[in-house]
């Protein structure tokens, strides 16, 4: 009848309306201009208020008991469509009644009950209950229901069902995620006013500062601290399905400044004995939250990464090196202290001597090189020595060479793109390490080794596989990193000394694989301008003569002839 008012208004034209009501407004303090809709106010009122303030106060005699959260909603949709029409007196009475009872009931149900209760019932009637609140003045509904919520939510959590749990962890995590923009739209406004721009804050900075959220930041550390929040998603009870929507529990507390050792020491160490995919959930947890956390946390990661034996990284872990690694150099923008966090335990993975898998090796090979594109320039050179290290004692190449091409080929802090020259002259010295030397002498090392101790005759030496290569592809890829390097050397930095050891080795001992190798590396030497023409001339004119068989010349060998015939 009340939702009805313009129908019985229209049908009752004789009635005889008061001007004043006892529940219901007059007509001249609010909108409703209709008599008869205030006249159906105040009659549902007049019968209903006194017996279901009763009801909710606990008399339950010749009902079906208590009132149940359908009840509720039901009562609340009610005074919500026609709060503006009731007196702000009875409204304050209504909800100081039903409010307590509300929440009791919902906290107090049984285990069967939680499980049949629709979620959306009780989240309409908390929708319905601020909005009457906000009706009266002295009465602050919004804090309160949304503390009930989160008690709500907990219970949910706790309870035996995963659907329910989750429910709990997700209302959780929708209160925190406003409590985060709510602080950051803060943060906004006085980095503003800070800097004497209050004028240009807009609507969007501000909108209300998410006055959604009543609740303080400092009270819901103080609501998951009191509820033991992380040891409920991290302790025996944990679920894959809570685990990957639990991440911002701990951002919050992060950015709080809030998360101690104890729970990132709590949270790692939660993984050991797990299955697989609760250990990369678990990881993926920590993985997100790397960039809120301190200098402190992320050096307490990098410790305990550190502990576990390189044979037994995954991929989920070598990904979780690899980001606290990068927000480790962000939070140390100086890097005065030159540390090099995660990046040793990289290289080491590197080395011939790891006993990691091929796919740990490559997508450390590949994390390790990304760390460079703009971190510091010391820790860059460290590196580059480390490498010319490894040529000189010959040793975990051909990835070596990878690692130093990235290190010399990608920009430099600053975000200018330094070539080779600028990098090695400037800063280490093209000279300084000899690098063409150290690469002429590295093949000449290898090629004399592998026959000294495979027991391989030199014809089926090219195939022999060696590490993740061929011979023939080490070979090709340590020429490569000289014509990769030679461009930007000095003009002479290929002399006729490295020409003979190199023609030596793979053409006048070499088979017709390493010839071609050779020959193939000196057609494009040549075309990109890197052989004096003295040097092309003693080519063509003494070395193929003497060392090339024409009776039995394989295509390459007479592609080479020609090109230097022609230059």
């Amino acid at each position: 009848h009340i939702q009805t008012g313009g129908f019985w208004s229209s049908r009752m034209p004789s009635m005889q309306v008061p001007h004043k009501f006892h529940y219901a407004r007059s007509s001249a303090d609010t909108h409703h201009r209709d008599p008869v809709y205030l006249l159906l106010v105040n009659h549902f009122h007049e019968k209903a208020y006194r017996p279901l303030l009763q009801y909710i106060g606990g008399h339950y005699e010749g009902t079906s008991g208590p009132p149940s959260p359908s009840f509720f909603r039901s009562l609340l949709r009610i005074l919500m469509r026609t709060r503006e029409a009731i007196k702000v007196q009875t409204l304050k009475v209504w909800v100081e009644k039903i409010q307590p009872s509300f929440f009791h009931v919902c906290l107090n149900q049984t285990p069967s009950e939680l499980r049949q209760q629709d979620h959306k019932v009780v989240q309409d009637a908390c929708k319905y209950l601020v909005g009457v609140g906000e009706m009266v003045d002295d009465v602050d509904v919004e804090e309160e229901v949304q503390q009930f919520q989160l008690d709500l939510a907990l219970k949910y959590l706790t309870c035996p069902f995963l659907d329910k749990r989750v429910l709990g962890l997700l209302d959780i995590r929708s209160t925190l995620l406003s409590c985060i923009h709510r602080d950051e739209a803060n943060s906004h406004i006085r980095m503003q006013q800070s800097r004497g721009r209050a004028n240009q804050i807009t609507m969007d900075d501000t909108d209300d500062n998410d006055q959604s959220v009543a609740i303080e930041s400092s009270e819901m550390v103080r609501w998951l601290r009191n509820n033991d929040i992380i040891a409920i998603l991290f302790g025996d009870k944990m679920h894959s399905e809570l685990l990957q929507r639990c991440a911002d529990v701990l951002r919050f507390m992060a950015l709080q400044g809030q998360l101690t050792d104890q729970d990132l020491l709590f949270v790692w160490n939660s993984w050991v004995g797990k299955h697989e995919n609760e250990r990369q959930l678990i990881m993926q947890n920590l993985n997100e939250i790397c960039s809120s956390l301190t200098p402190g946390h992320l050096n307490l990661l990098l410790t305990k990464i550190s502990e576990i034996p390189m044979g037994d990284y995954d991929v989920h872990l070598l990904l979780l090196l690899r980001v606290v690694t990068t927000a480790a150099f962000h939070s140390d923008t100086t890097h005065a202290s030159q540390q090099r966090y995660g990046l040793d335990i990289m290289w080491n993975m590197l080395q011939d001597t790891s006993p990691c898998s091929p796919v740990i090796r490559n997508t450390a090979l590949s994390y390790f090189t990304d760390s460079f594109v703009s971190d510091s320039n010391i820790l860059r050179d460290h590196y580059v020595q480390c490498c010319v290290n490894n040529i000189r004692a010959h040793q975990s190449l051909p990835t070596t060479l990878h690692v130093l091409h990235r290190l010399i080929s990608s920009p430099r802090s600053g975000g200018k793109k330094q070539t080779y020259t600028e990098h090695y002259n400037v800063e280490c010295s093209f000279t300084q390490y000899s690098i063409v030397d150290l690469m002429v002498q590295n093949i000449k090392h290898f090629k004399q080794q592998l026959l000294r101790d495979s027991g391989v005759e030199a014809c089926n030496l090219m195939s022999l596989i060696v590490g993740p290569l061929t011979v023939e592809g080490h070979i090709s890829e340590r020429l490569e990193f000289l014509l990769f390097v030679l461009p930007s050397g000095p003009a002479d930095s290929f002399t006729d000394s490295h020409l003979d050891i190199l023609w030596n080795l793979l053409v006048v001992e070499g088979v017709d694989e390493e010839s071609d190798i050779m020959f193939k590396w000196l057609q494009r030497m040549q075309q990109q301008m890197l052989l004096p023409p003295a040097m092309t001339h003693r080519i063509f004119t003494t070395l193929i003569p003497e060392h090339v068989n024409f009776a039995r010349m394989t295509p390459v060998a007479y592609e080479f002839f020609e090109l230097m015939f022609r230059a």
